[in-house]
Formats: C-alpha cells, structure tokens, sequence
C-alpha cells in the first residue's frame, strides 16, 4: 500500500522507490513467492543499480540488497522446480513398481 504512494510522491525513479520494492522483493519470498518478487526486485536494480536494504527505513534495515534477494528468489524458484521434478520422478517409479508387481 506504500509503494503507490511513494511512486506518487516523488514519482517511480525516485530514490525513495528502490528500497520499497526491495521491501516487498524481500516479504514475497519470505511468504514463499519467489516468482512474484522477481519483478520487484528488477525494478529497484533498473532505477538503482546499487539499491540495498540498508537505504530501507528503520525497522527494515539489514535486509539484503535487491541484487542478493533477485538471486535468493531465483534460487528458490529453481530448488522448488528441482523438488517438484524429483516428486514426480519418484511417483513414476512408484508408479512402474506397481507396474512390475503386476507382471
């Protein structure tokens, strides 16, 4: 809710921009949304390469920068890929045993 009216303020470029899309970059992948971050997380690198959660007001500091959280959600996006594949791969196998025992 604060990001549109920061936008609004001081207009989407401006430096008070950055660390609030970092803000919402760091709270999606922390409800386990990684893909929804992602755009984000690009936005405040396009409007400011070296964003970083420290430019975030106090109570959000220390967070990582957007480039960090970027990677973290990509990361995670592909982990979730590998365990949904390795899932299926197993219920295939599980699959083919059942298979077999019927033989």
């Amino acid at each position: 809710a604060a990001l549109p009216v920061l936008e609004a303020s001081f207009g989407p470029q401006h430096r008070e921009v950055p660390p609030a899309l970092t803000g919402v970059g760091w709270a999606l992948i922390q409800l386990g949304r990684p893909q929804e971050a992602i755009p984000y997380l690009e936005h405040a690198l396009l409007i400011m390469p070296d964003a970083r959660g420290d430019d975030l007001p106090k109570g959000q500091q220390g967070i990582k920068s957007a480039r960090e959280l970027l990677e973290d959600a990509k990361a995670a996006i592909r982990v979730g890929a590998f365990a949904q594949l390795q899932n299926g791969t197993e219920e295939l196998a599980a699959s083919q045993h059942g298979v077999d025992e019927l033989a």
